[in-house]
């Protein structure tokens, strides 16, 4: 993640399959709902038991949130 007094919080990635540069900005709101950083091994939900299933389930979730 990357800052900027003009552009704000944003995140800067290269495509893999056309290699283009994007950026995806990230609203204040949401950077303020982050916390603190982990570390590079940790998981993002902790006690989640990881499957097929609940992969499934976690798609359906975010896409129904609109993230």
């Amino acid at each position: 993640m990357q800052y900027s007094k003009q552009d704000g919080y944003f995140l800067r990635y290269t495509q893999q399959k056309i290699q283009a540069v994007e950026t995806l900005p990230i609203p204040e709101q949401a950077y303020d709902q982050l916390g603190e950083r982990g570390e590079a091994d940790e998981r993002i939900f902790n006690g989640l038991k990881y499957s097929a299933y609940n992969n499934i389930k976690l798609s359906k979730w975010v896409w129904g949130a609109g993230i």
